[in-house]
């Protein structure tokens, strides 16, 4: 609609018009540019103070010094002379860590420190939680997110006891890209009969000694470590009173793209023997830690911290949470009622990558 508009206005102010439209246009350009260039002088600070971090903070010191050994090199020889544009700069640092030992958490990028727990939430393509009877008696709660929200996670608690009686519980966490533990800690009071530990967090010391420690209480508590990390444990502690799920079966469905906090749910109740997981391998995004600001428009998030399965002393980065019964993701759902003995279940196939549901 805008062109014919442009030509009229042309047709009658003479050639006049065009010259201004550009000169408009190219201002808007030149704008968006300046924002993004990057000098020396800020690429050598930002290198600098992206390698101190990673230095102090990263989950596993010695890696932690290959990481900014590899920038200061990488730096020294010019490698990143010819970047002018902020973000392209940004994901060279984050490829060149990454290429030194991967990380799927470990980046940098043009940008400020997000809201606590929504570094990885999901887009609003989809709400942070759905649920519904799938068939009689089996009771599908999808949990797409996992912010460091209360409401959100009092929500996932109305949803679940909305559900009570459920003969199956179906938690389905395929589109999860993870975020913080509250909803973790929120549900499983409701689906474990007896008090049981799930999963151990290791913090490296000396990064937590400069962050300070993470909140503890019933779900987190303290116990011995080696001196070079601080360790806790993940327990489940039964809800007093609401006892209607302990004997529930429960299934849950995982993808690729299940990352993060959400692994660490799955990992908890497959190794505790407590749900049956169906789908495909998760991402392996084991580690955790926090965003933090590098210059005056970069920010990082540096891993200071892994959660490990107590029974094998392995946490899952790069390796993923490998189901009890593998299907493609989207027949997760499918093959989930199927093992909770619903025939003729093929309608409920209802995943799509995020982005094409």
């Amino acid at each position: 609609m805008k062109t014919p508009a442009l030509v009229l206005a042309a047709l009658l102010l003479g050639t006049a018009v065009m010259p201004l439209a550009l000169d408009h246009q190219a201002l808007g350009r030149s704008s968006t540019e300046a924002a993004r260039m990057i000098d020396a002088a800020e690429r050598k600070a930002v290198i600098e103070e992206f390698a101190a971090l990673l230095r102090a903070r990263y989950v596993d010191a010695a890696t932690g010094s290959r990481y900014a050994a590899a920038l200061e090199g990488a730096a020294a020889r010019g490698d990143f002379d010819e970047l002018a544009d902020a973000n392209a700069f940004a994901a060279r640092l984050t490829d060149y860590v990454r290429a030194v030992s991967p990380d799927k958490h470990l980046r940098i990028s043009v940008g400020d420190v997000p809201e606590r727990g929504r570094g990885t939430r999901a887009p609003r393509l989809l709400p942070d939680l759905e649920a519904r009877w799938v068939a009689p008696g089996i009771a599908w709660l999808a949990i797409n997110a996992s912010p460091a929200d209360p409401d959100v996670a009092a929500e996932a608690k109305r949803l679940l006891l909305a559900h009570a009686g459920a003969r199956v519980l179906i938690l389905d966490l395929r589109q999860n890209r993870g975020g913080a533990g509250e909803i973790m800690d929120t549900l499983f009071p409701y689906l474990f009969e007896k008090p049981i530990p799930l999963l151990l967090m290791d913090t490296r010391a000396d990064a937590e000694a400069s962050l300070g420690a993470p909140d503890e209480g019933p779900s987190l508590r303290r116990v011995a470590s080696p001196e070079s990390v601080v360790r806790r444990e993940h327990v489940a502690t039964p809800h007093a009173s609401e006892r209607r799920f302990f004997n529930t079966p429960v299934y849950v469905l995982t993808s690729a793209r299940t990352a993060s906090v959400a692994e660490a749910m799955t990992l908890a109740l497959k190794r505790t023997g407590r749900a049956t997981i169906v789908g495909e391998t998760t991402s392996g995004a084991g580690h955790y830690g926090s965003f933090v600001r590098v210059g005056e428009r970069f920010v990082a998030f540096v891993p200071f911290g892994r959660t490990i399965d107590p029974d094998t002393g392995r946490g899952w980065e790069g390796v993923g949470v490998a189901p009890d019964v593998a299907v493609p993701a989207d027949r997760a759902l499918e093959t989930a009622l199927e093992l909770a003995g619903v025939t003729g279940c093929g309608s409920y196939s209802t995943y799509a990558p995020l982005g094409v549901r």
